[in-house]
């Protein structure tokens, strides 16, 4: 991790609008600093930022939707232009299935889970490239 006099360390929580992630980026808050929050939400991430702001935090909020192609590029973007660095990375941003699901069968269990889950592992893999690769260029 790279930063200078200008740059500031923060708490980057993604799923932060709701649930564990909200209650999770007001703890960091407590501890002062810039707290980034992103999620999909822009009014669940009004509604986290001032919380995180009456906690003693420096809310930075990203609208932000993972399964976006750029999502990764944007979230490298704006901690570069905002003079982040991620210190800590919290992913709290779930995926879940609604509805009935298919009887689990050995035969095609690996094929149906890399189907519905490959999404998100790659976009929680793409959050943690773009806040290394953002560490690296301030």
């Amino acid at each position: 991790m790279r930063g200078d006099e200008e740059s500031r360390l923060a708490t980057v929580v993604v799923g932060a609008s709701r649930g564990i992630g909200r209650a999770i980026a007001k703890v960091a808050a407590a501890e002062g600093g810039p707290v980034v929050l992103v999620a999909r939400s822009r009014e669940n991430l009004a509604a986290a930022a001032t919380e995180v702001r009456t906690a003693g935090g420096a809310p930075y909020v990203l609208d932000l939707d993972l399964f976006s192609g750029d999502a990764s590029a944007r979230l490298e973007t704006f901690l570069f232009e905002n003079r982040l660095v991620c210190n800590v990375l919290v992913n709290s941003a779930g995926y879940g299935l609604r509805g009935q699901q298919p009887r689990f069968q050995w035969a095609i269990s690996l094929e149906w889970l890399m189907s519905t889950s490959a999404p998100s592992a790659t976009s929680r893999f793409a959050s943690y490239q773009a806040c290394w690769r953002a560490n690296v260029a301030v």
